[in-house]
């Protein structure tokens, strides 16, 4: 993941842009061919209709960085704290591997309890 949570740049410009675009096409359609005959309005839909389509996908795009925000800081911390008990888990098998090949044998409960301490840290 590049770090990355916002539009920036280029794209929020473009995305924006997009929608400007879609959004004055509406307003003109109504403000000038409200009473105009039916094949202009048809043209004048099917024009709309192509910007749309990509306004609606610029809209998506500027909304949903901003909506995953929280989610993906979520999902980092997340991550950090599996990562750190995955390092305690394999300290802990290490310990236990190392402790077990020098007690064979013997009572393990110096054992045990270096896996206590190795789980407290």
């Amino acid at each position: 993941m590049n770090g990355k949570t916002t539009l920036t740049g280029i794209a929020l410009v473009v995305a924006i842009a997009i929608i400007v675009v879609w959004l004055g096409g509406l307003w003109a359609a109504y403000y000038y061919h409200l009473g105009d005959q039916e094949t202009q309005w048809s043209r004048m839909l099917v024009l709309l209709k192509s910007v749309e389509v990509v306004a609606i996908a610029a809209a998506g795009a500027l909304l949903g960085t901003t909506v995953q925000m929280p989610r993906v800081a979520d999902a980092n911390k997340r991550a950090e704290k599996a990562e750190e008990a995955a390092k305690k888990g394999r300290e802990l098998a290490t310990t236990v591997k190392v402790e077990a090949k020098k007690t064979a044998g013997t009572d393990m409960s110096e054992s045990l309890a270096r896996a206590e301490e190795v789980l407290a840290l």
